[in-house]
């Protein structure tokens, strides 16, 4: 079975486990059938051989005579006893010394004739040396009466028994032979279509959609080929649909300005676009841990922060001679996703500010510190009250001008400040 199966080139491991099974299955009922066709047998030969014991007794019970020659002419496989009353043998087929014999009064099947109901008994003879089926009938005489006991070897009936043994395994082989080649031809017919079947499916597994026609000789595996169809339209669907949709995300994530990572809670890299690649000057990061990205020990602590207390973060990262708003927060899905906002422009920009607010506020400083110092000798030489009075407005109001432009200069040495 499994040389055919193999030549035929659609073997599968599934089918071999079928033609297996309905071998096996086979072979136990074969077992079963031949055993219980040999107990039948047996059963049935030792009823006709209980017939066969009975209606010889009877012959010789009827046509007893006392004459010596009673007992000798019987077939070599019979064998016939007459017992008498006391138990006593009187006469028997085999050549054997009658003095000798055990008294018979005991025996099973002599004290169910003397009880009127005879019956067949199989025991060891040891005067025979061999399995004996006995029989015995009581025959009156005159004002007594005798047994006449029949015994047959039991080797007789078994051998007939033996004779039908090797007919019947034959048989057997036969049909086991017959059953396997059926079991063949039948998963062959069962499993091609489920044969095709998983064709489809790999089929489907490697992206391809293609219809398959039900077409086969099954109306329950044409249900299911319709069914699989159907399934690869709407898979087909699905996957066009979905790769559309990445394909859109794909190019607003790699489009937009902003850098994004997107972490596991084991800070395993999932996803970065063109942009995180280009600020960290990394490529092909995704499967591998955040550290590759960049050794900023800022960035690292607040993604270790947000994977282990899942409190987000805003914080400003400096990238080379580039300065980024980096905001990091945690999805419900335990995906950690940091974005990072260009802000170099604002950052040189606040710079520049600040260094035109300090030098004007210098240069401011100075005139107006040359301004109080005239004031202050106009107000030492005057000597009209009028010109005393303008000159001290002028020091009060220059004075509160360069106490400005001093808070000035403090906030800006602040704001400069690491």
């Amino acid at each position: 079975g499994y040389s055919y199966c193999q030549r035929s080139g659609v073997c599968t491991e599934m089918k071999k486990k079928l033609i297996l099974f309905n071998t096996l299955l086979v072979i136990l009922a074969l077992l079963l059938m031949f055993g219980l066709g040999v107990l039948v047998t047996r059963n049935e030969h030792y009823v006709q051989a209980e017939e066969k014991i009975r209606e010889i007794t009877r012959i010789y019970a009827n046509n007893y005579s006392a004459d010596a020659d009673f007992t000798k002419k019987v077939s070599e496989d019979i064998r016939v006893t007459v017992v008498d009353a006391t138990g006593r043998v009187i006469a028997d087929s085999e050549q054997v010394d009658l003095s000798t014999l055990e008294n018979h009064i005991t025996r099973e099947e002599i004290v169910a004739a003397l009880n009127d109901q005879p019956t067949t008994v199989t025991r060891q003879s040891d005067t025979m040396d061999a399995q004996m089926m006995y029989y015995a009938e009581k025959v009156p005489v005159g004002d007594s009466y005798v047994f006449i006991r029949v015994a047959i070897p039991v080797d007789s009936v078994n051998s007939y028994i033996y004779k039908t043994v090797v007919p019947m395994l034959f048989i057997m082989l036969l049909a086991l032979s017959c059953s396997v080649c059926a079991g063949v031809f039948l998963s062959n017919s069962l499993l091609k279509p489920l044969d095709t079947i998983r064709v489809s499916l790999s089929q489907i597994g490697r992206g391809s959609y293609s219809q398959i026609p039900p077409t086969t000789a099954d109306e329950d595996i044409n249900r299911m080929l319709s069914a699989i169809n159907d399934i690869s339209v709407r898979l087909q669907d699905s996957m066009l649909m979905a790769r559309g949709e990445k394909e859109k995300l794909d190019y607003i994530l790699n489009h937009i300005s902003d850098g994004i990572v997107v972490t596991d809670k084991a800070l395993q890299v999932v996803l970065t676009n063109r942009r995180a690649e280009s600020i960290f000057g990394v490529k092909e990061s995704v499967g591998r841990t955040v550290k590759v990205l960049t050794a900023n020990q800022a960035f690292l602590d607040a993604m270790q922060d947000c994977a282990e207390k899942q409190d987000g973060s805003i914080f400003q990262l400096n990238q080379g001679s580039e300065w980024y708003l980096c905001t990091v927060h945690r999805t419900e899905n335990d995906l950690l996703i940091a974005v990072l906002t260009d802000i170099t422009a604002t950052k040189d920009g606040e710079k520049v500010r600040l260094e035109f607010f300090a030098n004007a506020s210098h240069e401011l400083k100075t005139p107006l510190t040359t301004i109080k110092g005239f004031n202050d000798m106009i107000t030492l030489e005057a000597k009209d009250g009028n010109l005393q009075t303008y000159a001290g407005r002028i020091d009060r109001e220059v004075t509160r001008m360069l106490a400005l432009i001093d808070d000035m200069l403090n906030l800006s040495h602040l704001a400069t400040a690491p």
